[in-house]
C-alpha cells in the first residue's frame, strides 16, 4: 500500500490523509530493507529516497533510479524533487542544514556483486562507498520553521547525590 498518514502529538493520533501525488511504495529489496528519511527545515519539508517500482523485481540493474520527494506536513503535499547529481540507489541520507544539502552517502553505481535472488552478479548498493552532496531547492509552497536542529524527548529523570563528594548527578531517558 502506498498510504501517506500523519501523526498528530497534540492528540497521540494517527490522519490518513488523502492524496493525489505521492512516491511510489517502492520496494527496495533484500540489500538494504530501510528508507531514509530526514527532517529539511529551510523548506519545513520531510525529505525521502525511494526506489520508484512497485513490484518484486530481483535484478537491482533493472530498477529505475531512486527519486527523491518532499513532505510539507502545512501544505500536506508530497512533491518530487529533481536533484543534481543525485545516485542510483537511496543510500543513507543526512541534512546539512549550513549549506543546504542533502547529503548521501552510498546508492552509487560502484558496488559489489554476488550472486543472490537468482540472479548471477546481482548489484548489492548497499556495498557502496560513495559520497553525494545535493543542493536542495527552495519550494515554492514551503514554509521555513525554526525548530531546534536537535530534539531530545525525555521521559524518565533520575537524580542521586554520591554520598561522598555530596555531587548531585541527573540522568535521562
Amino acid at each position: 500500500k502506498k498510504d501517506t498518514w500523519l501523526y498528530r502529538l497534540e492528540d497521540d493520533t494517527w490522519e490518513k490523509l488523502t492524496q493525489s501525488v505521492q512516491p511510489p511504495r517502492g520496494y527496495p529489496g533484500s540489500d538494504f530493507i530501510k528508507y531514509t528519511m530526514v527532517y529539511e527545515p529551510r523548506n519545513g519539508s520531510i525529505l525521502l529516497r525511494v526506489t520508484p517500482i512497485e513490484d518484486v523485481v530481483y535484478d537491482r540493474s533493472k530498477w529505475p533510479r531512486a527519486e527523491t520527494w518532499a513532505f510539507n506536513a502545512y501544505s500536506r503535499e508530497w512533491k518530487k524533487l529533481a536533484l543534481r547529481g543525485e545516485p542510483r540507489f537511496s543510500g543513507l541520507t543526512t541534512y546539512d542544514p549550513k549549506n543546504h544539502r542533502l547529503v548521501i552517502m552510498g546508492g552509487g553505481d560502484v558496488v559489489k556483486r554476488q550472486n543472490s535472488e537468482g540472479v548471477a552478479a546481482n548489484l548489492r548498493p548497499a556495498t557502496s562507498r560513495e559520497l553525494f552532496v545535493c543542493d536542495l531547492p527552495t519550494q515554492s509552497n514551503a514554509r521555513s520553521t525554526t525548530y531546534p536542529e536537535r530534539i531530545t524527548v525525555i521521559t524518565h529523570q533520575t537524580t542521586t547525590t554520591d554520598p561522598k563528594t555530596g555531587l548531585k548527578t541527573t540522568e535521562y531517558s
